[in-house]
């Protein structure tokens, strides 16, 4: 029996790699003056400054360059803020289009690694992370020729691209026992997923009304397809296709169930590398490459052995939980490149959902809601889908509802803006309900569920998020409102 082959699998993660590069570098471009612009929620300027004065530099140098890599130390500037996103949205085209692949990815990661280290609390979610870390490692992979065309033999980095893909799905298993999280042991997790997620959608509504025995199958499933199924790598071809259907079952479920940006694209992109080229012209008659094959250079090795290690480092952290020591000291390192990394979504899982509430007034007493694209508001209005864009703003108010206002302090500027009425902060938003900016913000808080009636039933809380803020000379002060 012949071994398999895997070329046309490479080609069409090749092209699936850019689309995905090619969706993250639109999404941050349409939000990116909103959110680090130059009148933007946490503006790159001042963020830089920053780094400058913890790293006790003047002026940029390698310790605060490994510690924010990013080409915004040339400028801070809008049009260079575009100009970033641009050549990256270009590599990814030419990605997708199979022109010079080794170089489009290497580019698209420069470019994309430059937003994310300067995106803060906005660009640290693990879709970013694993976007970096596919391009990167994915330009050693690729042909470095001019086109993807390539030769059957795909040499010793399909390993490194299993070894990448076998970390992402494991390891999204082993942080939910680890935890030590009851309604993972237990069970239950999806008992409270649907409607606890970061950014339901209307399909979330209706599953969520599954019967509880149902919804526990597919949290063992969900833990089989995490912990068990990535063996299935290393099984051959049958086990690579076996593997293949259960993480694809899981990426589609999950998909369609909620929103998270182009995270589910790019790993059904890398679990296409699974399906050998017997599998793929069975169902779709495609010619395979016809250039002679050629055996891996030991160069090829070197870097692949290089490669896997690194991939590898962050996996055995995780799984040993080991904080010091070689390994640890390793990777920080390394760390500030974002390129290999941990993953593992939902760890533990929210039993509650705390909706904060955005309203504005004029006179203290009449208030009116600001209303987000797609993060849960008004009880009656269908949760909807995003996908494949990631609405960065919206996600981030999940996170902050999970903490306190002292320790978001990124809300507290958004609220800033709000006063000012700053236009780039203000089209992040689905509607502003003032002409003029109001004198007032205050932020109720609300126990959200799934309704009977409506879409959401909201419960009103005691506490307000953050005191009431106004502006005085200026300044973000706290107001003092009358009670009534």
């Amino acid at each position: 029996m012949s071994q398999s082959t895997y070329a046309i699998s490479r080609n069409l993660f090749g092209r699936g790699l850019g689309l995905c590069s090619a969706i993250a570098f639109v999404s941050i471009w349409v939000q990116i003056e909103g959110l680090v612009g130059k009148d933007g929620i946490l503006p790159v300027g001042a963020f830089l400054r920053r780094v400058l004065d913890y790293t006790q530099s003047e002026s940029v140098t390698w310790e605060a360059f490994s510690f924010v890599p990013s080409l915004f130390w040339l400028s801070h500037e809008t049009w260079f803020l575009h100009l970033v996103c641009g050549v990256g949205l270009a590599a990814s085209a030419a990605l997708i289009a199979g022109l010079v692949p080794r170089w489009a990815a290497l580019i698209a990661w420069v470019c994309y690694l430059s937003i994310c280290t300067v995106g803060q609390v906005f660009l640290g979610y693990q879709w970013d992370a694993l976007l970096l870390e596919c391009l990167f490692v994915g330009a050693f992979f690729l042909p470095g020729g001019l086109t993807l065309t390539t030769t059957k033999r795909t040499g010793p980095m399909l390993w490194v691209m299993w070894l990448l893909l076998f970390k992402l799905m494991f390891l999204s298993g082993v942080v939910k026992l680890a935890s030590g999280d009851p309604t993972w042991a237990g069970l239950t997790a999806l008992d409270y997923h649907f409607w606890s997620q970061p950014l339901p959608t209307w399909s979330s509504y209706y599953v969520d009304m599954l019967p509880s025995f149902v919804l526990m199958a597919g949290c063992a499933l969900t833990l089989f397809f995490e912990l068990v199924a990535p063996f299935g790598i290393v099984l051959g071809k049958w086990g690579r296709r076996a593997a293949a259907a259960c993480f694809a079952v899981l990426m589609v479920a999950i998909v369609t169930t909620g929103t998270y940006g182009f995270f589910n694209l790019l790993t059904l992109a890398l679990v296409v590398l699974l399906i050998d080229d017997e599998l793929i012209t069975r169902a779709w008659p495609i010619s395979e490459s016809t250039l002679p094959d050629e055996d891996p250079h030991p160069v090829q090795w070197f870097v692949a052995l290089v490669l896997a290690a690194l991939i590898s480092v962050p996996m055995v952290l995780t799984v040993s939980q080991s904080k010091d020591g070689f390994l640890a000291e390793t990777y920080s390192k390394v760390a500030g490149f974002r390129t290999f990394n941990r993953y593992g979504l939902f760890a533990t899982m929210t039993t509650e959902r705390m909706e904060i509430i955005v309203e504005g007034s004029v006179n203290g007493r009449d208030w009116r809601r600001y209303e987000f694209n797609y993060k849960p508001s008004a009880t009656d209005v269908r949760p909807d889908f995003a996908t494949p864009h990631m609405p960065r703003l919206d996600w981030q108010m999940w996170f902050a509802s999970l903490g306190t206002c002292e320790s978001n302090g990124w809300f507290v500027e958004f609220q800033h803006h709000l006063l000012l009425g700053t236009p780039e902060v203000l089209d992040l938003m689905e509607h502003v309900p003032f002409d003029e900016p109001p004198r007032f913000i205050r932020t109720p808080t609300f126990d959200y569920r799934f309704g009977d009636e409506d879409w959401w039933k909201a419960t009103p809380r005691d506490e307000h998020f953050c005191p009431p803020l106004t502006l005085r000379e200026g300044k973000l002060r706290r107001a003092i409102l009358n009670a009534n």
